[in-house]
């Protein structure tokens, strides 16, 4: 069978995903007990996307005291928004009651836990370098590269409420439309699942931060998060 040119970036990430994730599994699982549901989306996540760049970026150089470590930090703020913890010291305080949470993280033991104020500080670095939305740009390339955009499509929404639902005279106005229109239209409501997922289950009703680039770090985690939740799905 033929494969389409277009294509063959998206085969090569499946078959490279569909062939590490079994025994990737296997071997947490051996390490750390059974995972569920949420850890195991934790798990694709940090394969998934590029972390070691994290721990490039942020590594010790060998001068002073060594730093707790950027990349588990990091990885604690995604759990964060796996599990919909409203706040960070929720999130801490998990990590710190569940080993295998912990463990997931990059910590082995309860004393490498840095504090709270150590995590606060350093969700500001991350804030500032941007590491989150650059970790979902390439994570985008990589999943995407190769397909032609025809719709792109964009919403807005409020980050402290739900956005209204449609009204029966929108939805009446929506079937009198241009089949292209028709297109952009359903194109639109998948934008606005993405905004109401990222508002239930990832974060967007839980901002507790303030200033454009913290705000953003923590919107893009949740969006990260969602990424390659449903890339998982595409691929299954």
């Amino acid at each position: 069978m033929k494969t389409n040119m277009a294509e063959a970036p998206r085969i090569h990430f499946a078959s490279h995903w569909l062939t590490i994730q079994p025994s990737l599994f296997d071997f947490l699982e051996d390490e750390v007990g059974e995972l569920d549901d949420n850890q195991r989306l934790f798990v694709r996540i940090a394969e998934s996307v590029e972390l070691g760049r994290i721990a490039r970026k942020y590594g010790w150089c060998g001068n002073g005291r060594k730093p707790s470590s950027r990349l588990a930090m990091f990885k604690m703020f995604v759990m964060k928004h796996v599990w919909n913890f409203p706040t960070t010291k929720d999130a801490l305080a998990e990590v710190r009651r569940c080993p295998s949470m912990r463990r997931l993280c990059g910590w082995e033991s309860q004393s490498d836990i840095p504090s709270e104020s150590t995590i606060s500080r350093t969700f500001g670095d991350f804030a500032v370098d941007e590491i989150a939305s650059s970790l979902f740009k390439d994570f985008v390339k990589k999943v995407a590269r190769g397909r032609i955009v025809i719709h792109r499509s964009i919403d807005s929404t409020e980050i402290d409420a739900r956005e209204s639902a449609a009204t029966r005279d929108e939805k009446a106005a929506a079937a009198g439309i241009a089949p292209a229109e028709k297109i952009r239209f359903r194109n639109r409501s998948g934008v606005e699942r993405v905004n109401g997922h990222l508002h239930d289950a990832h974060g967007g009703r839980t901002v507790r931060v303030r200033g454009h680039a913290k705000v953003l770090l923590h919107l893009m985690l949740g969006l990260l998060v969602i990424a390659v939740e449903q890339s998982a799905q595409m691929l299954c």
